[in-house]
């Protein structure tokens, strides 16, 4: 899916963020996260290509059976195609600054994956419950890593809160600008985490792209 936020008028050039929704969610409902976003933005919701539920998956396996051939060949699979994905719509459309990845649980893994193994391909990745399996935590780090922002709920069951904060850590030692929030949540969006997941995307979009423009509610925190 795509759309438009704010007052983004087609034929301009617009930041660009991808949403990569979580296990058995769709495009049509994900997409929803950004009916109140304050800035102008172009938004691409990609669907995950395995049917699961009501929506649909990006990789096979449990949230922390992460060391498993089939889950890790999915993950870098899926990652890999999304990469292809985001450089085929910085050519086709006018994109300012480069793309924010945002994701939700498998989606966060997938965006955390980018910034590790495509960081070429993203500007800044912001997710909500999701995590960095330890297989694919980089020794070292070449290069600029994208900022990253994480949301988590501290009584998260399906992803500890404890596991995922251990990934983030460790993308700081090499090198990352890592942020870690923990809410009093479990594996789902509170009201709060909601509201700064929308503020932390509308931050990241006025740096891509500065001559976006937000509402005040950004800047009062209303």
């Amino acid at each position: 899916m795509e759309t438009t936020t704010g007052d983004a008028q087609e034929g301009k050039k617009l930041p660009l963020v991808v949403a990569i929704h979580g296990r058995g969610d769709s495009p049509e409902h994900f997409v929803r996260l950004f009916d109140e976003l304050p800035v102008s933005a172009r938004v691409i919701v990609p669907r995950a290509p395995v049917a699961y539920g009501r929506g649909g998956s990006w990789f096979s396996g449990e949230p922390m059976d992460s060391d498993t051939t089939e889950m890790l060949a999915g993950i870098r699979g899926s990652a890999g195609r999304l990469s292809r994905l985001i450089a085929r719509h910085k050519r086709s459309r006018e994109t300012c600054g480069n793309p924010v990845i945002v994701g939700y649980s498998q989606g966060a893994v997938l965006s955390l994956t980018l910034a590790v193994l495509h960081a070429d391909a993203v500007g800044e990745v912001i997710f909500a419950a999701g995590w960095l399996p330890p297989s694919l935590w980089p020794a070292t780090f070449t290069g600029v890593p994208p900022p990253v922002v994480a949301l988590h709920g501290r009584d998260d069951r399906l992803l500890p809160a404890a596991e995922a904060r251990a990934g983030i850590a460790h993308l700081r030692d090499v090198g990352f600008d890592a942020t870690w929030r923990e809410y009093a949540a479990g594996h789902a969006l509170s009201p709060e985490m909601r509201r700064d997941f929308r503020r932390a995307i509308a931050r990241a979009v006025q740096r891509a792209c500065p001559d976006s423009r937000a509402t005040e509610r950004i800047h009062t925190g209303r």
